[in-house]
């Protein structure tokens, strides 16, 4: 079997049906990229360490479809995690002999340093959004005081506000993407992680500007 062939049917009935549509989506989009056209002609049996490791060089080097450059070592990690994972289902279901994609080596990743606002960035912030004539700038305010992620804030309903308790509950979390037809969706799925999942306490300065931000929302969701 040729490895195009095998990643479609894995992708089709064994990761549509249990992972997240994100994770789904994401691996839809590095096969197509990038599996498909360098690997996909070739046998199963014949994807050797070999094979992938001069494969993990060329994206390293010129791997970025957009620049002709290299992608970074997180990008590149991603494209190994597909391959093994798919190469590992492949092993267990008995269509290749040995499982070796694990063999190969990894580029090492660098850690980005975190840069943090200071209090008087934050406060300019703060006055910006209160300033703004846009509704959704709401949203900024409400990720400065709570840490919540991109996608959390932007699967937020009134619903999940209790502004008796001062209380706000994050239990889900949405994204843009494509779908298996190559459409652009917005998806939206449970929290990045179990832990993720969370009550988060609201300051006592924050719930009446919330208050007059609900009032002023014409949408369920806090930022339409």
């Amino acid at each position: 079997m040729k490895y195009k062939d095998w990643l479609k049917e894995w992708l089709d009935n064994y990761i549509e049906p249990t992972a997240k549509t994100r994770t789904f989506s994401r691996y839809s989009e590095i096969v197509k990229q990038h599996l498909i056209p360098k690997l996909g002609n070739y046998e199963l049996d014949d994807i050797t360490p070999s094979v992938l490791q001069h494969y993990i060089t060329e994206l390293l080097q010129t791997g970025n479809l957009k620049t002709g450059k290299g992608l970074s070592a997180n990008s590149v990690g991603s494209i190994i995690n597909v391959v093994q994972n798919s190469l590992r289902t492949a092993f267990n279901l008995g269509y290749i002999k040995e499982f070796t994609a694990d063999r190969i080596k990894r580029p090492k990743a660098q850690e980005k340093a975190v840069n943090c606002f200071t209090a008087y960035e934050q406060k300019q912030i703060e006055q910006a959004v209160l300033n703004s004539k846009k509704g959704k700038m709401f949203g900024i305010l409400l990720c400065l005081y709570t840490g919540l992620r991109v996608g959390e804030l932007l699967a937020l309903k009134w619903d999940d506000i209790d502004l008796q308790k001062g209380i706000l509950t994050v239990s889900k979390s949405c994204h843009d993407g494509k779908d298996k037809f190559g459409h652009y969706v917005r998806f939206e799925d449970t929290p990045k992680t179990s832990s993720s999942r969370r009550i988060i306490p609201l300051p006592r300065q924050l719930l009446p500007l919330i208050r007059e931000a609900k009032k002023k929302s014409e949408s369920e969701f806090i930022v339409s």
